[in-house]
C-alpha cells in the first residue's frame, strides 16, 4: 500500500526506505515473470501489470514531494502506466505502436544494450591480460548462465561475441571506448578483479531483464 503523503514529508528517510522496499518487491516479481517459461509469476502476474504497478509507485512517491506537485513529467508517467494496463486488457495503446520511420534495426534497444556491455566486458578483460578468445569465452559463459541466447535462440559462444564485435556500429564502439579506460582503471588492471567486474556487470538486473 502506498504510504501517506504526510508521513513521507515528515520523514525523508522513511519515504526512501519504504520506496526502496516496494520497488524491491515489485522488481523481484517483474524479474520472476520475465525469466519464467510462461512469461508470468507463480501467481499469474504479467510483467506489464507489474511494470504498471512500479510506475504507479514511483509517480506516487514523487507526487508526495512538494517540489514535484504539478510536474508534467508525472503526467507522462501516468500515460505510461495507462498504456501498460491497456496491453493487459488487450488494447493497442498508441504510445507503444511502432513509428513509421522506415528503420531497419534488427535488434531491440534492450538487445543492443546487452551487446554493448558484452563487448565492453571482452575489451576490459583483454586490456587486463586475457587473450581475446579467452575473454570472449568467459563472457559467453556468463551470458549463457544467466539465460541469454544467441541468434535464433541458439547458444551464445565465443564466435557469437566475435560476430557482435565485428558488426558493432559507431554508437557501440563509442560506448566501449568511453568506458574502457575508466573500468580498467577501477579494477587496477588486475585480471581477477576484471573478471569479477564483468561477471557482476553482466548479471545486473538491468541486463538480466533484457533476456
Amino acid at each position: 500500500m502506498p504510504h501517506q503523503m504526510q508521513d513521507n514529508r515528515q520523514d525523508p528517510e522513511v519515504w526512501a526506505r519504504d520506496l526502496h522496499h516496494d520497488l524491491s518487491v515489485l522488481g523481484a516479481k517483474y524479474m520472476e515473470a520475465r525469466r519464467s517459461l510462461d512469461g508470468v509469476t507463480d501467481l499469474g502476474e504479467l510483467p506489464q501489470t507489474i511494470m504498471a504497478a512500479l510506475v504507479q509507485r514511483v509517480s506516487g512517491a514523487l507526487n508526495s514531494i512538494p517540489a514535484f506537485e504539478g510536474n508534467p513529467g508525472i503526467a507522462a508517467l501516468h500515460d505510461l502506466q495507462a498504456a501498460l494496463l491497456d496491453l493487459h486488457i488487450g488494447r493497442k495503446p498508441a504510445l507503444f505502436q511502432p513509428l513509421p520511420s522506415g528503420g531497419s534495426a534488427k535488434d531491440s534497444l534492450g538487445r543492443l544494450l546487452v551487446k554493448k556491455y558484452s563487448i565492453l566486458a571482452v575489451v576490459v578483460l583483454s586490456s587486463c591480460g586475457s587473450s581475446e578468445r579467452e575473454a570472449r569465452e568467459f563472457v559467453a559463459r556468463v551470458l549463457s548462465s544467466t539465460g541469454h541466447v544467441g541468434r535464433k535462440g541458439g547458444k551464445i559462444t565465443e564466435k557469437t561475441l566475435w560476430e557482435w564485435d565485428a558488426a558493432a556500429d559507431d554508437k557501440t564502439k563509442a560506448f566501449v571506448n568511453r568506458h574502457r579506460s575508466k573500468t580498467v582503471s577501477c579494477v587496477e588492471g588486475d585480471l581477477n578483479r576484471a573478471k569479477e567486474w564483468a561477471d557482476a556487470c553482466l548479471r545486473q538486473p538491468g541486463l538480466m531483464s533484457k533476456i
